[in-house]
């Protein structure tokens, strides 16, 4: 019994600690937990009002560069045809997306395609591969 009281006591006060040590800084703590939740409302705000919608553009604008790449038109899938970009102007401006990652790896394709193969290197160096097949390739494409 005599123990127990012992652990009810050391409980007790390293509960009257912890309740110091926050009266004690308020200030910081709140300054820190103030700031974690800036950090994470900043980052969902990025992802949900710049990524989200690069994406879908991203998506837009390559459906017509996919298709001259389906069809071996690899000069307008590269620099596009006046009305739609190709690969390399998707890259430039939708890179941080999904989409403009997949654009990399398309456009390294396409310039290894033409025997261009500095540009094919640096194109497939910048692709982040999400699947082995895809990324696989892009290796072999390199070396």
């Amino acid at each position: 019994m005599s123990q127990l009281k012992e652990e009810n006591i050391d409980i007790g006060e390293k509960i009257g600690n912890a309740e110091k040590y926050v009266s004690d800084n308020k200030k910081s703590l709140t300054i820190i937990g103030g700031s974690i939740i800036a950090v994470i409302a900043i980052y969902f705000g990025y992802r949900q009002f710049i990524v989200a919608p690069q994406e879908e553009n991203a998506q837009k604008e390559m459906y017509v560069a996919e298709r001259y790449f389906s069809q071996d038109s690899l000069n307008l899938a590269i620099k596009g045809d006046g009305s739609f970009p190709g690969f390399a102007e998707i890259t430039e401006n939708y890179g941080s997306s999904k989409s403009g990652n997949l654009a990399h790896y398309y456009l390294g394709i396409s310039y290894l395609k033409k025997g261009e193969y500095e540009k094919a290197i640096e194109a497939l160096k910048s692709y982040d591969a999400e699947d082995d097949i895809s990324g696989a390739i892009a290796l072999g494409g390199i070396g």
